[in-house]
C-alpha cells in the first residue's frame, strides 16, 4: 500500500515539476530558517551556564536612590570595600570574587599590542568561574603579585610555538612586568563578559591607596560575584542588605545608607537577557528578541507546512 502511495506521489511530482519544485524549495528554506533561529535562541539561553555553580552564582549590583526613593542610577558593579565585608557578615556566602576591567598596551620583547580585554581578578576567581586550564594551576595562578593568566589565542599571538609559562609580559607605559602563570582555553562566546588577560588582583596594591580598600564607597568599578551555599534563599539574603548598609556605610546628606542605596542580587544566568544596567561588563541581549524570533520561527514553520 505504501509503495502505491509513493508511486502516486512521485508521478504527481513529475507531472507538476515547477509547482513541486517551488513547494519543496519553500519548505526547505522555511525549515532551514526555523532551524537557524532555534540554534540562535538556544545559544542566547545558554549564557553563563557553563560555570559549574551557575545555579548558585549571583552578581551584586548597586542602586543609588534619590531623596524621594526613586532610582537615580543602577550600576552593574559595586565599590571596593564591599566584598570582604559581605564575605565576613553573611555565612550564606560560600565564595566571593571580584574583578576590574581594563585596557592598555601589552608588550613582549619587540611585540607591542593595544589590548582592550584585560581584567584584574582575585585569586579565587576560578573558584567562581569555570575555565579549562591548558597550563598552570587554577588554585595558585593568581596568588602572587605581578602574575597573569592568558588565553590560548593570546599565547599563540605573543609566543607562537614557545612555551608561554613563566614568560614575562609587560603591562602599560610603565612596563609593569607580569609573569605568565597559566594558559586557559578562550573564554566561551556565551559568557556575559570576556577577557584575554587576567592579572592578579593583588598587583593593584601598587596603584591603589591602602585606605581605598576600606573607605572608597564611591568607586563603583568592581564586578562582584558570590556563590551561595546550597539551599540558600537569595531573596532572604537580599532582605538583609539594608541593615548591612546602615551598619557600614556613612549617612548621605542626612539620609540613612539604606535610604540612598540598595544592593541587589542578579542570577548570573539572567544577566545576558535581563540585565541592562549602567556599566555592564559586556553587550547583553534581550529576552524580548527571544520572543520575537521564536514567534517568527513558528509562523515560518506554519506557512511552510500549509504550502
Amino acid at each position: 500500500m505504501f509503495k502505491n502511495y509513493f508511486k502516486t506521489a512521485w508521478r504527481s511530482l513529475l507531472r507538476k515539476r515547477m509547482f513541486s519544485f517551488i513547494n519543496i524549495l519553500g519548505l526547505t528554506v522555511g525549515l532551514a530558517s526555523v532551524i537557524l533561529i532555534l540554534i540562535w535562541i538556544q545559544n542566547e539561553l545558554s549564557y553563563d551556564r557553563y560555570n559549574a555553580n551557575a545555579e548558585r552564582t549571583y552578581r551584586i549590583t548597586r542602586e543609588s536612590l534619590n531623596a524621594d526613593g526613586s532610582t537615580n542610577i543602577h550600576l552593574a558593579s559595586i565599590a571596593l570595600p564591599f566584598a570582604p565585608l559581605i564575605e565576613k557578615n553573611f555565612p550564606e556566602v560560600e565564595k566571593i570574587t571580584r574583578f576590574l576591567q581594563d585596557n592598555d598596551v601589552m608588550r613582549y620583547q619587540q611585540k607591542k599590542f593595544s589590548e582592550s580585554r584585560i581584567i584584574w581578578g582575585e585569586d579565587d576567581f576560578f573558584d567562581v568561574f569555570t575555565y579549562k586550564f591548558i597550563e598552570g594551576d587554577a588554585h595558585i595562578a593568581l596568588v602572587n603579585p605581578n602574575t597573569v593568566v592568558i588565553t590560548r589565542d593570546v599565547a599563540k599571538k605573543y609566543f607562537n610555538n614557545k612555551d608561554p609559562l613563566n614568560q614575562t609580559i609587560y603591562y602599560g607605559d610603565q612596563q609593569l612586568p607580569l609573569k605568565v602563570t597559566g594558559v586557559i582555553e578562550n573564554v566561551p562566546g556565551n559568557s556575559h563578559f570576556h577577557f584575554d588577560f587576567l592579572i592578579s588582583f593583588i598587583t593593584l596594591h601598587q596603584f591603589i591607596p591602602k585606605e581605598d580598600y576600606t573607605s572608597d564607597w564611591g568607586g563603583n568599578n568592581y564586578f562582584t560575584y558570590i556563590v551561595l551555599k546550597k539551599n540558600t534563599n537569595p531573596g532572604a539574603l537580599e532582605s538583609k542588605f539594608p541593615a548591612f548598609l546602615n551598619k557600614f556605610l556613612p549617612a548621605d546628606n542626612g539620609l540613612a545608607a539604606d535610604k540612598s542605596n540598595k544592593l541587589h542580587l542578579q542570577k548570573i544566568t539572567d544577566i545576558h537577557l535581563y540585565s541592562h544596567l549602567m556599566g555592564e561588563a559586556g553587550v547583553n541581549g534581550s529576552i524580548k528578541y527571544i520572543y520575537i524570533f521564536g514567534g517568527i520561527a513558528f509562523f515560518i514553520l506554519l506557512i511552510a507546512c500549509i504550502n
